[in-house]
This record gives C-alpha cells, structure tokens and sequence, in this order.
C-alpha cells in the first residue's frame, strides 16, 4: 500500500503529464488513461490518514508518559541533590570535631589517603529587609529584557500603523474533529 506521500508524489506526476500533454497536442482535453490516474482508491487513503491520525495519538500519549516520567527523575534527582547535601554536612561537623589544623589552620583529617579540609570563604549577603534597588548605583547592576507586546502589535497590524518588519504570520495547522493534532 503506498504511502500519503506516495500518493501525492503519483498525483503531482500525473498532473505534470497532463499539462505535459495539453501543451503537445494543443488541447484541454485529455485523454481516458490519464483521467483514470487521477482517481486515488479512497479506502486507501482513508486507511492512511487514519493510520496517521492514530500514529499521531500514540505518539501524542508517548509524549504525555515522558512529561510525567520526567517530572518523576526531577523530583527523584532533587531528592539525590538534598541527600548529598546532607552527607556533605555530615562530613563538614565530623572534620570539625575530629580534625587537625593544617598549616592554614584549616581543620583537616585524612582517611584511607584521602583528606577531608573544612575552608572558609566569604560572598556578599544582603541582610534581610535591604532590596538590591536601595543599594547605590555603583553597587547594583540593573538587567533590562524587552520583548515584544504582541496584543499592541497585533491593534496596529490591522489598523495598518505597525513599525517596519512586523507582519502577521499565517500558520497552518491540522484539525480532526474538533481539535488540532
């Protein structure tokens, strides 16, 4: 059973042809052969389309599965990332209590030749109540994102008033029933 684009491929052929033949026998009228070509077998490509339409609704369920299956590694990956943040702090107070200041007075404490080092560092906080935008100016960095108001640009588009470069853009889509695939 050939497929849809089979059959579009044998339709657009035979469409060629015949204006192919129109051109060499200077007439609009065709001939029975290729007027026959142009008769698609509708079971069969109702058969296809109704393949497609299920094929499409499988995949669509796949999709669905993967959301969820998805949403199940995230919570499960944040989990794993909670635990080894614990285990770090466990392993943070056992060289605190346990180890020995090395030469930058760091707590240390070597097991089976591999040494554990408690370090200090430092990063800016802001105390509770203080808002970045109360900082000086010289303090703060300002971030700008700027996008487009499409309701705006839609108003001007059918007025005809919209800014160069703004144009609608027409999108098919398939509808079976009543939804879109």
């Amino acid at each position: 059973m050939p497929t849809l684009n089979e059959i579009e491929t044998e339709l657009r052929n035979t469409i060629l042809e015949m204006e192919q033949w129109c051109k060499e026998n200077e007439t609009d009228e065709l001939p029975e052969h290729l007027l026959e070509r142009l008769y698609v077998n509708e079971d069969e490509l109702t058969d296809k389309m109704e393949s497609y339409r299920a094929a499409i609704s499988g995949l669509r369920g796949n999709a669905q599965y993967y959301d969820e299956q998805q949403k199940i590694y995230a919570a499960k990956k944040t989990q794993a990332l909670r635990t080894i943040e614990r285990l770090k702090e466990r392993l943070k107070i056992a060289v605190l209590e346990f180890g020995a200041p090395n030469a930058k007075g760091n707590p240390t404490t070597e097991i089976n030749g591999q040494s554990y080092t408690v370090v200090t560092s430092k990063s800016v906080a802001l105390q509770d109540g203080i808002l970045p935008s109360e900082l000086p100016e010289d303090c703060k960095t300002t971030k700008v994102t700027v996008t487009p108001n499409k309701k705006q640009l839609k108003k001007l588009l059918e007025h005809g008033q919209a800014p160069d470069g703004v144009f609608f853009e027409e999108k098919q889509s398939l509808r079976v029933g009543n939804k879109n695939l």
